[in-house]
């Protein structure tokens, strides 16, 4: 039994993203959709198709400023920015196979030190990043909310909740982090309680030798807590935006490409972040599932009933599985 246990914490990441696959597969054939697929496909228009791809890639791309920018301030030598780029399309992969993307970081952190920048710069680098992206989701999310809120409240009154939920989680990540950066004391000590805690039924051998150690780590990362003028955290928040936003635009460039001439971007940037808000807490790759459903549900007030099923299943694939396929690219390049 304990030899199984093993084999699936080592195949976790394998399994459930094997999960996420199913219910994509699910969705595909439900209803026929893959046929429909098929049957629609010849009959889109490929330039609008192709900039939903292209709105991935620019979101990374201002992604990459914001590591770099950080990155040059904390004088951490001259690296390319090209080199930011493929560091965030390679941890892309890690994020998409892992629940909730908790490997994005670790990922990027392995990918920092390859160019000599310390575990403790590059923890202070994503930290930073962290915050600025957290703070500038949280209000994205917020507004988005507020400009879509008597269209929920008409079409989708129980969503509110999950919605409010959702943003609830976002702010409260940024509270943590600005607990971390002004009253590092306070984490300590409530750090030190926590390993006593794990010690207490056995989850950590050596409480005592893990506490120094998490102090240290702590100690240095303040130490080397990176200052940014206000023009340059101004930057940042811009490329955070425009980071979102060109995210969020895919379901608009999917719309264009069934040929329509009403342009709804609004309407969809708000929607998707939305379905973004609300499935942010599904604990499998990619928020499997619940994006799927809050999709068919939220965008059938933009797309016809034969369009809905053809565009989850194109959006879908660009926003996350065409995003495990170049990850995993990059990941055997390096």
């Amino acid at each position: 039994m304990g030899k199984f246990l093993d084999k699936i914490k080592k195949y976790k990441n394998s399994i459930l993203f094997v999960l996420s696959l199913i219910i994509l597969v699910y969705f595909c054939t439900i209803n026929n959709n893959l046929i429909c697929l098929c049957k629609v496909l010849p009959f889109l228009n490929l330039y609008w198709l192709i900039g939903g791809f292209f709105a991935l890639l620019i979101s990374w791309y201002f992604e990459s400023r914001v590591i770099a920018t950080i990155a040059q301030n904390l004088n951490s030598g001259k690296i390319s920015n090209r080199f930011f780029y493929k560091t965030i399309v390679y941890s892309q992969y890690f994020s998409a196979i892992t629940p909730m993307g908790i490997g994005y970081q670790p990922a990027q952190i392995l990918k920092l030190k390859e160019k000599g920048i310390t575990t403790e710069n590059a923890v202070v680098i994503l930290t930073k990043k962290l915050l600025i992206y957290q703070t500038t989701l949280a209000i994205y999310s917020i507004i988005t909310s507020i400009i879509y809120y008597d269209q929920l409240k008409n079409s989708f009154p129980g969503l509110i909740l999950f919605i409010a939920i959702g943003v609830f989680f976002q702010c409260f990540t940024v509270l943590l982090l600005m607990i971390l950066k002004f009253e590092s004391k306070f984490v300590l000590k409530a750090a030190k309680r926590v390993i006593f805690i794990c010690a207490k039924i056995k989850l950590i051998k050596n409480p005592e030798k893990t506490i120094i150690s998490f102090n240290r780590k702590i100690k240095s990362i303040l130490e080397c807590n990176v200052k940014l003028g206000g023009k340059t955290s101004l930057k940042l928040y811009l490329f955070n935006f425009l980071q979102i936003t060109f995210l969020l635009s895919i379901p608009f460039f999917v719309f264009k490409s069934f040929n329509h001439e009403f342009n709804p971007i609004i309407e969809t940037i708000c929607t998707q972040s939305v379905v973004n808000t609300v499935s942010s807490f599904t604990p499998l790759p990619g928020s499997s599932g619940t994006t799927e459903n809050g999709f068919l549900k939220m965008f059938s007030l933009i797309f016809s009933k034969e369009e809905i099923s053809v565009a989850m299943i194109i959006c879908r694939f660009i926003s996350f599985y065409f995003v495990v396929i170049i990850g995993a690219l990059f990941k055997k390049i390096k």
